[in-house]
């Protein structure tokens, strides 16, 4: 089935009665997502973690294991709630291997000065990959807490599709 074809059938788009085909629409189809990210996807791939205290460089916050050969999105967010002193609060978002390596990395980090509140969300862009079973997406910390103050993330996952490269 072509494409637009299955699009369209997807969408519920009428079909002509003669050719049972989707009646095109006036030449142009705007979907509001990909159809690959929009349609079809399965969630139930998510983890949360909050530490607080004195926490060792490395500590592990949250992580999700991969159960399946198959393309991803993957988005992440994480927050830093300060005590009231200066503070440096760094993690790193990590891709692991099967065998436990880190395929992948990118670190985030928060500076402040005496602030007392907490420093909002932080987003990162939604990333599109495709990941082999026993891979693991994870935060960790990047520094050692020495203070009290509270990091918090989070990882969620949409499964696409199942081709194999």
């Amino acid at each position: 089935m072509p494409t637009l074809a299955k699009l369209l059938d997807c969408l519920k788009w009428p079909k002509a009665r003669a050719t049972g085909q989707p009646i095109g629409p006036r030449g142009e189809i705007a979907p509001v997502a990909d159809p690959e990210v929009a349609f079809g996807w399965q969630g139930y791939l998510s983890a949360n973690g909050e530490i607080t205290g004195v926490n060792a460089a490395a500590t592990l916050i949250t992580s999700v294991t991969i159960p399946d050969d198959c393309f991803y999105t993957v988005d992440a967010t994480w927050f830093v709630l300060e005590n009231g002193a200066a503070t440096r609060v760094r993690l790193r978002l990590q891709i692991l291997d099967p065998g436990g390596l880190v395929a992948w990395e990118l670190i985030y980090g928060s500076d402040t000065a005496t602030l007392v509140g907490v420093v909002p969300w932080y987003a990162t862009p939604t990333i599109r990959l495709h990941l082999l079973a026993g891979m693991k997406v994870q935060w960790i910390l990047l520094d050692a807490m020495a203070i009290s103050d509270r990091v918090g993330a989070s990882i969620a996952l949409r499964k696409l599709y199942e081709e194999t490269l």
